[in-house]
């Protein structure tokens, strides 16, 4: 298999694989870009203007919610 030499630019990440014909594949994709709801662990269905997410332990997902019901959640927010 011959050298390969790349450069890659501090911007971006390089992922790839060399499969077993010696061929190389590789994909670029930045970090940037990426919204809430694509993530699996994040339930969007409810969520409206002023919604805050909060971690559900029965589902575990973070889901978004505009009341905080929960007697275990805390907000600490100073004095008023």
């Amino acid at each position: 298999m011959p050298n390969i030499t790349s450069t890659i630019a501090p911007q971006q990440l390089l992922m790839g694989s060399v499969r077993s014909n010696n061929n190389i594949s590789t994909s670029t994709f930045s970090e940037g870009g990426m919204r809430l709801s694509e993530l699996v662990d994040v339930d969007l269905s409810a969520v409206e203007d002023g919604a805050v997410l909060v971690y559900d332990g029965i589902t575990n997902k973070f889901v978004a919610t505009v009341s905080v019901e929960n007697p275990h959640t805390f907000i600490q927010g100073g004095n008023f």
